[in-house]
Protein backbone atom coordinates (compact mmCIF):
# COMPACT_ATOMS: atom_id res chain seq x y z
CA UNK A 1 0.00 0.00 0.00
CA UNK A 2 1.22 3.49 -0.82
CA UNK A 3 -0.04 6.68 0.82
CA UNK A 4 0.23 9.93 -1.13
CA UNK A 5 -0.97 13.38 -0.13
CA UNK A 6 -1.70 16.58 -2.03
CA UNK A 7 1.11 18.91 -1.01
CA UNK A 8 -0.64 22.26 -0.75
CA UNK A 9 2.48 24.45 -0.90
CA UNK A 10 3.91 22.75 -4.02
CA UNK A 11 0.63 21.82 -5.69
CA UNK A 12 1.76 18.25 -6.39
CA UNK A 13 1.13 14.76 -5.03
CA UNK A 14 3.89 13.41 -2.77
CA UNK A 15 4.46 10.86 -0.06
CA UNK A 16 4.22 12.30 3.47
CA UNK A 17 7.57 13.58 4.63
CA UNK A 18 9.36 16.31 6.45
CA UNK A 19 12.31 17.16 8.59
CA UNK A 20 14.11 15.76 11.59
CA UNK A 21 13.48 17.79 14.71
CA UNK A 22 15.63 17.92 17.87
CA UNK A 23 13.02 15.84 19.73
CA UNK A 24 13.30 12.94 17.26
CA UNK A 25 15.54 10.22 18.64
CA UNK A 26 15.25 7.92 15.60
CA UNK A 27 14.28 8.10 11.94
CA UNK A 28 11.18 6.08 12.82
CA UNK A 29 10.18 8.72 15.41
CA UNK A 30 10.51 11.43 12.76
CA UNK A 31 8.58 9.43 10.17
CA UNK A 32 5.68 8.70 12.53
CA UNK A 33 5.56 12.33 13.70
CA UNK A 34 5.47 13.64 10.13
CA UNK A 35 2.90 11.04 9.06
CA UNK A 36 0.67 12.07 11.96
CA UNK A 37 1.11 15.80 11.26
CA UNK A 38 0.39 15.51 7.55
CA UNK A 39 -2.42 12.94 7.55
CA UNK A 40 -4.00 12.91 11.00
CA UNK A 41 -3.41 9.15 11.28
CA UNK A 42 -3.35 8.05 14.94
CA UNK A 43 0.33 7.31 15.74
CA UNK A 44 -0.69 4.40 17.96
CA UNK A 45 -2.01 2.71 14.80
CA UNK A 46 1.33 2.96 12.96
CA UNK A 47 3.68 0.00 13.16
CA UNK A 48 7.08 -0.26 11.57
CA UNK A 49 7.96 -3.56 9.93
CA UNK A 50 11.67 -2.88 10.49
CA UNK A 51 13.77 -0.53 12.65
CA UNK A 52 15.90 0.14 9.56
CA UNK A 53 14.40 2.27 6.78
CA UNK A 54 14.24 0.54 3.40
CA UNK A 55 14.39 3.82 1.51
CA UNK A 56 15.01 7.43 2.39
CA UNK A 57 14.29 9.96 -0.31
CA UNK A 58 15.83 13.37 -0.05
CA UNK A 59 16.23 16.42 -2.18
CA UNK A 60 16.27 20.16 -2.29
CA UNK A 61 13.05 21.83 -1.26
CA UNK A 62 12.46 25.29 -2.69
CA UNK A 63 11.88 28.02 -0.15
CA UNK A 64 8.47 29.64 -0.17
CA UNK A 65 8.51 33.18 -1.54
CA UNK A 66 7.52 34.64 1.84
CA UNK A 67 10.49 32.90 3.51
CA UNK A 68 13.00 33.60 0.74
CA UNK A 69 12.31 37.33 0.88
CA UNK A 70 13.25 37.61 4.56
Amino acid sequence: MILLIDHLAYGITLQPGGYLEPTNTTLIDAAVRELTEETGIDPSQVFSVSPTPAHIEYGRVPARASVAAC
